[in-house]
Formats: structure tokens, C-alpha cells, sequence
């Protein structure tokens, strides 16, 4: 008992930790779909709203169409190969604010996308992304917008 008790406390200081990450994380489906299955706060924030409303929805949604062929190549690379790793530069928007929902911090603003670097590593319940911003900044925002604080 004193064991189980131990490996729970565990994993709960693990799980804070990623909640609480710098890095952008979730977990998305191996499928075309791309569902995120889990997202930690920081990459709810990058999307401008909460992580109970990401989930559910496709990082489609929110990747540049020009460069969902070189995130779906990433997938590829991590699902149907022997690659451990998917690696792909693309830009992530925020969810309009319609998506975005009532918990929305940068109010869900339309364009201005981020420039990211996208890991994906196989895991146990989907692929694990971890999110990095690309030196470089933003891109595409509207005059006088701020940046998105990660």
C-alpha cells in the first residue's frame, strides 16, 4: 500500500509538471484526424483559450495551410516508420474567438500566427508534441497587436 501511495505522489508531481510546462505539450491522435487528446496550459494559451477547449480538436485547425504537409510528413515519420521522432517547423494561430470560448486570454484574434517547432514522439495513449517557439517571432499579425505571451 505504502508503494501505490508512493507512485501516486509521483505522478501527480509529474503531471504538475507538465501542466505547468514553458514548452507547449499535448498529446494527439495517431491518425490523420490529429485530435488532441491533452493539452497542457501553455499551448492552451498559444491557441487563446482554455485546455478543457482544446481537446477534441484537430491541430488542423490551427496549422497555416501551407505547412500541413510538412506536419503531416512529421506524422508520418513518427507513426508509419521507425523514426522515434517527427520533426517539423510550421505556424499555429489562435482558435477564433467564436472556438475560443468565454475562456480565452488573447481573445481568440484572427491571423497572426506563430512560428513553432514541432516534436512528435510516439507515446503509449497517442504522439506527444512538445511546441517550441521558432527564433524568429511572429508572423502574419495585424498592426499594433501584441505578441502571445507563452
Amino acid at each position: 500500500m505504502k508503494e501505490l501511495r508512493l507512485t501516486v505522489e509521483a505522478l501527480t508531481v509529474y503531471k504538475l509538471m507538465v501542466e505547468e510546462a514553458p514548452d507547449m505539450l499535448c498529446v494527439l491522435s495517431a491518425d490523420r484526424e490529429g485530435k488532441v487528446l491533452y493539452a497542457n496550459l501553455a499551448f492552451a494559451r498559444l491557441l487563446g483559450t482554455a485546455p478543457d477547449r482544446v481537446v477534441g480538436r484537430g491541430v488542423w485547425e490551427v496549422t497555416h495551410a501551407e505547412d500541413k504537409e510538412e506536419v503531416l510528413g512529421a506524422f508520418s515519420d513518427t507513426v508509419f516508420s521507425r523514426e522515434l521522432v517527427g520533426k517539423a517547423k510550421c505556424r499555429l494561430r489562435p482558435l477564433p474567438l467564436a472556438m475560443a470560448g468565454r475562456g480565452g486570454r488573447e481573445g481568440g484574434r484572427e491571423g497572426g500566427y506563430v512560428k513553432v517547432e514541432l516534436t512528435l514522439r510516439k507515446g503509449t495513449q497517442g504522439l506527444v508534441a512538445i511546441i517550441r517557439p521558432e527564433s524568429g517571432g511572429k508572423e502574419g499579425g495585424r498592426a499594433g497587436s501584441r505578441p502571445i505571451t507563452i
